[in-house]
C-alpha cells in the first residue's frame, strides 16, 4: 500500500492509537506507505500527534503527512 487516506472519519485519540500500532508493526504491511493523510479526525492536543510521530520515524519512504482539520494546539 502506497497512499491511506481516513481523512473525515472522526477517529479520535482511539483511531490515532489504531493507526499508530498498525505502523509500527514488524508485519510491513506499511512499509512502502508514502502518503498517510489524516484530516479532520477529530485528534485533539498533543497525545494523537505524539502517538503518529513517533509511529511514522521509520517510514523513510513517507514524504505526505496530513493532520489538517484537527484541534492539535494546547
Amino acid at each position: 500500500m502506497r497512499s491511506l487516506n481516513l481523512s473525515w472519519n472522526q477517529l479520535g485519540l482511539e483511531g490515532a492509537e489504531a493507526i499508530a500500532e498498525a505502523l509500527t508493526a514488524s508485519d510491513d504491511a506499511l512499509h512502502n506507505l508514502r502518503e498517510l493523510i489524516l484530516d479532520g479526525n477529530g485528534f485533539v492536543g498533543a497525545e494523537p500527534m505524539e502517538l503518529l510521530t513517533d509511529a511514522i520515524k521509520g517510514h523513510d519512504r513517507l514524504s505526505r503527512f496530513s493532520v489538517s482539520f484537527n484541534n492539535l494546539g494546547p
